[in-house]
């Protein structure tokens, strides 16, 4: 098998990685792992080079799996989104009453944010920012540490 027939399972490894940590950045309580530096999204990124390296039988570079981290990490970012803005509207008197609570400064401006939904596409942008990051880096760490394991 040549080097360049992993990339055929870029994408599917990437969806795979990502749908799950997507789907675990979504869900309540679990998602606070991403406090530790956005661990579900640095665990997609690994998880797509695990799965291309296991599919390919052959070694994924540091390039590789930044590329495949990326993808799994934007995938997670749009998954998470997918997830999240609707619980975010739902959750709509709960975020109201978080804003009370926040300074006479900040508050006109975070009401004017959630009664337009702005506050909800910060949280799609914000969220495929972060996942392409930190998905980035879960990919660099799959192949440093997969490439030393072999």
């Amino acid at each position: 098998m040549q080097a360049g027939d992993k990339s055929r399972y870029y994408l599917k490894a990437a969806a795979i990685g990502g749908a799950a940590g997507g789907a675990l950045s979504a869900i309540p309580f679990v998602n606070w792992c991403n406090c530790l530096c956005c661990l579900w999204v640095l665990g997609a990124g690994f998880l797509a080079v695990y799965l291309v390296q296991r599919w390919s039988n052959l070694q994924v570079t540091p390039g590789e799996g930044a590329t495949v981290g990326v993808l799994a990490g934007l995938i997670a970012g749009v998954v998470d989104s997918i997830i999240s803005v609707p619980l975010m509207t739902a959750q709509r008197t709960v975020i109201a009453a978080q804003i009370a609570r926040m300074p006479p400064n900040i508050r006109p401006v975070m009401e004017q944010l959630l009664a337009s939904g702005a506050l909800s596409a910060m949280t799609v942008v914000a969220w495929l920012v972060v996942g392409a990051i930190f998905g980035t880096f879960g990919g660099l760490l799959g192949a440093a540490i997969l490439s030393k394991r072999q």
